[in-house]
């Protein structure tokens, strides 16, 4: 069996991301989840363009009402630019209730204590998410894993 992805916060704690189905999307369009889609069932999202503004991936969790934005990087430094997870959160059909709304950048082991974030654009654009404008840079996940495939 296909595991998912697995990792370490940089608190230290261990991060297990469970496999699910990738689907390519345009977040500048209404992402309209398949009735068929069991609420246990997650959904990774890809974006159509590579070079998509603030993410690589958006893993949705139906069942827990997550969505968690991914940002794969080998850089030191990064930037977060907020307008691009707010303009993506409002074309995806997530229904009614809270959901929580994560950004994870993922490093390699060897960057999981030196990944800083630079510079926050856009300061409050998640508010209605739960994020708290101005604390934002400390609200960001960053998740090394080991880049080398197993099997």
């Amino acid at each position: 069996a296909r595991r998912g992805i697995q990792g370490t916060s940089k608190a230290g704690a261990a991060i297990d991301w469970k496999r699910c189905d990738v689907e390519t999307f345009d977040p500048r369009e209404t992402y309209a989840r398949e009735d068929s889609s069991s609420p246990e069932k997650g959904v990774c999202l890809k974006p159509v363009a590579w070079n998509q503004g603030g993410y690589d991936a958006v893993m949705i969790d139906w069942g827990l009402k997550n969505v968690c934005f991914v940002q794969v990087t080998r850089g030191a430094k990064h930037d977060l630019k907020l307008r691009y997870f707010s303009e993506c959160l409002e074309h995806l059909s997530l229904g009614g209730g809270r959901w929580r709304v994560e950004i994870a950048f993922v490093v390699p082991m060897d960057k999981l204590d030196t990944l800083r974030v630079v510079k926050v654009t856009d300061e409050g654009a998640l508010s209605k998410h739960g994020w708290r404008r101005g604390e934002e840079e400390g609200q960001v996940q960053v998740v090394g894993i080991d880049p080398k495939p197993r099997g």
